[in-house]
């Protein structure tokens, strides 16, 4: 079996997108919280909050894109079952170890029955970031039928998920100035509803061999022009943000920033790629981004009561720096138990 293609630039992105997604989570707690420093009426979580809400969309796209090049000849029901595998038995994993987190550390304790269970569990609701595989695997249902969708026409493939997910984004956008046409009954789950993302894992889908190469011409021609360009994009959409008072990463600025943000790494990738140790640790931490994203709101829970954190924006950022080696280091000591208990089997 040939070994799999491997993109550092996507590397470099799926380890971005890692670390912006524990940085979402250290810092929503203090988003509404007085200090003694604001811009524009934001305090610093808020601005960094905001920043980084390119994490979730960007790993849509770089699912999409590592599925784009596999390029696999298996059979549906195969691909299904290797799925399962990869994320389905993990979600399942995880999901009850935060179950039952949350049942312990609930008191009262919640009454919790078959139908409360499993509703949760199609809902990703026993953590704040299980979300995510329930959309992938949304993704990974309709794979067949995108695959198809993007290699007979992939400028309107990408075309018709825009709209869709941007009219999606629009409604939500509405539904905040006071204008609510969305369907009530469906008002609960747009979030996690595959055409509400659906522009990202189409777009990461159609990035061919081809579009690669010229994104690397193009970014190693014009690297540190990009990254102002990314840094001006970030600007634009924080004051955006607090413009349309939206927080969450359901908006039509994404649609920008997202690519932008991705050209970006490209050309990040072109400063950092000559120096060794930056390939190594991008190889390691992308090799472990899934237990990172899995584990990380565990390390949370476990230091977010400290007292030292509570203090302000200064807690938040020692939070940070406390939780992110913590969490690379966790999950590196599970994935190596993982690798000694379910051996590799040629």
């Amino acid at each position: 079996m040939a070994a799999r293609e491997t993109i550092p630039e996507f590397d470099l992105a799926r380890v971005i997108s890692m670390l912006a997604v524990i940085m979402i989570h250290i810092t929503a707690p203090y988003v509404s919280r007085s200090s003694d420093f604001t811009l524009l009426g934001m305090n610093l979580a808020f601005v960094l909050n905001q920043i980084v809400r390119f994490a979730v969309p960007l790993f849509l796209l770089l699912s999409g894109a590592s599925l784009g090049f596999s390029r696999s000849s298996d059979s549906p029901m195969s691909f299904f079952k290797k799925r399962a595998k990869k994320i389905g038995i993990p979600y399942l994993v995880w999901f009850s170890l935060y179950e039952i987190y949350q049942l312990v550390h609930t008191q009262p304790m919640p009454r919790v029955t078959l139908s409360s269970f499993f509703r949760a569990l199609l809902q990703g609701q026993s953590a704040p970031h299980l979300y995510f595989i329930i959309i992938l695997a949304q993704c990974y249902l309709l794979y067949p039928v995108l695959r198809k969708a993007v290699g007979r026409a992939p400028g309107w493939s990408v075309a018709v998920s825009l709209v869709c997910t941007g009219g999606i984004e629009l409604l939500l956008a509405l539904r905040r100035a006071g204008l609510d046409c969305i369907p009530t009954l469906i008002q609960p789950y747009l979030w996690l509803l595959f055409p509400t993302w659906a522009f990202y894992f189409v777009l990461g889908m159609t990035l061919t061999r081809e579009w690669i190469e010229r994104l690397r011409t193009w970014t190693a021609a014009h690297p540190w022009g990009i990254l102002l360009a990314a840094v001006v994009a970030a600007v634009g959409y924080v004051l955006l943000s607090k413009a349309y008072n939206s927080l969450d990463s359901m908006n039509l600025m994404l649609n920008v920033y997202v690519p932008v943000v991705l050209l970006a790494v490209f050309a990040l990738w072109q400063l950092v790629e000559p120096f060794r140790w930056v390939r190594r640790c991008v190889t390691f931490l992308s090799a472990h981004a899934m237990t990172i994203y899995f584990s990380h709101v565990f390390v949370i829970y476990h230091f977010q009561e400290t007292p030292w954190f509570s203090r302000g924006m200064s807690g938040m950022l020692g939070l940070y720096l406390v939780v992110t080696p913590v969490s690379i280091l966790f999950a590196w000591l599970l994935d190596t138990a993982g690798k000694w208990t379910f051996p590799h089997r040629p």
